[in-house]
């Protein structure tokens, strides 16, 4: 029975979800033993060598049309080791998914898994759908923490159960012309929230409807500086985290930067307003609190054809000096556990995960990026700038901020009620509606019965 909950769980899951980006890339150093399944299927002696295998890896119909996954496989396959074949879902998004999660939860041996987001990386995680990797990393002589660092994905036993293939780290943008206009210096470096908010204030201007900061309706936001210092969002007891005060500080925090400081537009403002999402492309915000993907908004002059330049920088960091970290989340692909190949699809996963971030131009999910790729990919962001941007000031935030990281959403059991729940009790706190302490003492009482109903 609780088998069958979790599978109708995933169902659930895949019915509320929107597929988030995809990132990709190239090939990276052709002489690591990581990158080359060559190298990893090689032994001691010719006798014990491994044949070839063919595996198979689901991909969405979106996808398996993609020219980055295309060339990807192709590129892999034209090594003559083992050779990948797709194993196409009907459908795009939560349609894809849907018939994933029916597949996996019957036992289907497809090896390579696609794993479009947090949720359902530990939904998969969880239902026990993927294989742990390090011993197979171990007999690939492939050295997971070096090559991968911070962004290893590490669950409670220790183990890894799948590798992104790109990284969304968030970024503040902003508006050059504004902060000109202001007579304020561009942020660069490192700073915290109170500065932040201080610098907002300036660019602030009512009579010209310019803001200083923008944010917008995710729930992430309602519990950023929570998640920049990293606060469990379970107990040792499975039970939510959410009346640590942390959380309750969080929310009041992202209220008040509208309702009190007037650097945005409050909740109810956003709301009634019809704030879009692409908002900052008016030119009427001094600063964007963003995820990486936004790169590729403002870097697309045809849609957007703005007069303006920008510019970016890291995100502030809690004034309490214990959140030094950016939120990150990403793409990735992990190993079937009912597949019979394992070995084959773990070398896969990890020439993938090396190599298809730069077809995309996407950050690179691993620490040890060569120079020459990390030049490779900012040229890429500053020759399609507009000259607001050169690869130093880019190099600087994406890759020299000295910033730690932080997953940027929750998941675990019951994360979707849960991320509907701070929405809505959050919207009534922020509306007036609710006093702050009953705000979080709702999220925290309908996360746990969200929670014990999943594991039932």
């Amino acid at each position: 029975m609780k088998r069958l909950t979790r599978i109708l769980s995933l169902m659930l899951v895949g019915i509320m979800m929107t597929g988030l980006v995809a990132a990709c890339g190239n090939n990276s150093s052709s002489n690591s033993p990581a990158n080359s399944p060559s190298s990893s299927n090689a032994s001691s002696s010719d006798e014990t060598k491994e044949e070839p295998v063919t595996i198979k890896i689901f991909l969405d119909s979106a996808k398996s049309k993609n020219n980055v996954y295309l060339d990807t496989i192709s590129e892999y396959n034209a090594l003559g080791g083992d050779q990948v074949e797709m194993n196409v879902l009907p459908g795009d998004g939560v349609a894809a998914v849907q018939k994933m999660n029916i597949l996996m939860g019957s036992g289907d041996s497809t090896d390579v898994v696609i794993l479009d987001n947090p949720i359902i990386q530990k939904k998969y995680v969880e239902a026990g759908y993927l294989a742990p990797l390090n011993d197979l990393a171990n007999n690939a002589s492939v050295d997971l923490g070096k090559i991968y660092g911070q962004y290893l994905p590490k669950e409670d036993d220790g183990n890894s159960y799948y590798l992104r293939t790109d990284i969304g780290q968030w970024y503040v943008f902003y508006n050059k012309k504004i902060f000109d206009d202001a007579n304020v210096p561009y942020p660069s470096g490192k700073w915290t929230w109170s500065e932040y908010i201080e610098t907002a204030k300036k660019l602030t201007n009512a009579d010209k409807k310019i803001y200083g900061s923008l944010m917008l309706d995710y729930d992430n936001y309602l519990y950023f500086t929570a998640r920049q210092k990293d606060v469990p969002t379970y107990k040792e007891d499975g039970m939510s985290n959410y009346d640590d005060p942390a959380y309750k500080e969080a929310l009041q925090f992202f209220a008040d930067l509208g309702n009190v400081h007037k650097i945005q537009p409050s909740w109810l403002e956003f709301k009634t307003q019809r704030v879009a999402w692409d908002a900052f492309m008016t030119g009427n915000y001094g600063m964007h609190l963003i995820g990486s993907w936004y790169m590729g908004i403002i870097t697309d002059m045809e849609t957007y054809p703005i007069n303006w330049k920008w510019g970016i920088t890291q995100v502030p960091v809690p004034d309490s000096g214990d959140g030094d970290r950016t939120l990150v989340a990403g793409a990735a692909f992990g190993v079937n556990s009912k597949s019979k190949h394992k070995e084959a699809a773990f070398k896969f996963i990890n020439y993938m995960s090396q190599n298809i971030y730069k077809k995309n131009k996407a950050i690179p999910p691993m620490e040890n990026v060569s120079d020459a790729d990390k030049t490779a990919l900012l040229q890429g962001i500053v020759d399609s700038s507009n000259g607001s941007v050169t690869v130093d000031e880019l190099n600087k935030v994406i890759f020299d901020s000295g910033l730690g990281v932080a997953d940027e959403k929750i998941s675990g059991p019951g994360s979707s009620v849960i991320s509907q729940t701070v929405l809505q009790e959050g919207e009534l706190y922020m509306v007036g509606q609710k006093s702050l302490d009953d705000a979080i003492q709702a999220i925290k009482k309908k996360s746990d019965e969200a929670i014990q109903s999943e594991e039932e």
